[in-house]
C-alpha cells in the first residue's frame, strides 16, 4: 500500500556524552512522511547553525529497524538494529570512513500522522569510539485548520 506524502512538522532533539562532555542540539523543521510495504519514510532538511549549509535527511523505518542517511558537506549512511552492531559509512572531503553503531536502544511509536522514534546508540568510527549518542524524531501531521 502506497500512502500520499504528508507535510508536518519535525522536531528533533539529540544528545551526545563523550566522557564527561555532554552536547545537546534540537531544531524543528519541515518534513514529508509516507508509509511503503510497511517501511516509513521521512524526508527533511537539516541547517548547520555555523554556516548556513543544508544538510538532506532520509529515514527509512519499521519496528525492528532504522537506517539513516544525511546527504550534505559529510555524507552518512547507517542502519541500526535493535542489540547489533551494524557498519556503515561517513564520507567527509578526505575521504570515507567506516562507521559501526551498536544499537542499544530503538523504539518506535505510530499513530495516524504522527509517530515518534527514540534512538539510543553507541558510534565508533575507524575503530575509535565517538561517543554515545540519543535521538527523539517526533513527526506530526500539519494542522490544515
Amino acid at each position: 500500500m502506497v500512502m500520499s506524502k504528508i507535510t508536518g512538522v519535525v522536531n528533533f532533539h539529540m544528545k551526545l556524552t563523550q566522557g564527561l562532555e555532554v552536547t545537546e542540539t534540537s531544531y524543528e523543521t519541515q518534513g514529508k512522511y509516507y508509509k511503503k510495504n510497511n517501511i516509513g519514510f521521512l524526508f527533511f532538511e537539516e541547517k548547520n547553525i555555523d554556516d548556513d549549509h543544508i544538510t538532506k535527511c532520509r529515514l527509512e523505518f519499521d519496528d525492528n529497524t532504522i537506517r539513516i542517511r544525511r546527504n550534505g558537506t559529510i555524507i552518512l549512511d547507517q542502519r541500526y538494529t535493535k542489540k547489533k552492531n551494524v557498519d556503515g559509512y561517513i564520507k567527509t572531503p578526505y575521504g570515507e570512513l567506516i562507521s559501526t553503531v551498536k544499537t542499544h536502544c530503538y523504539n518506535l511509536e505510530e499513530c495516524e500522522n504522527k509517530f515518534r522514534i527514540n534512538l539510543d546508540y553507541d558510534l565508533t568510527v575507524q575503530k575509535e569510539r565517538v561517543g554515545n549518542y540519543k535521538l527523539s524524531i517526533y513527526f506530526k501531521k500539519e494542522d490544515m485548520s
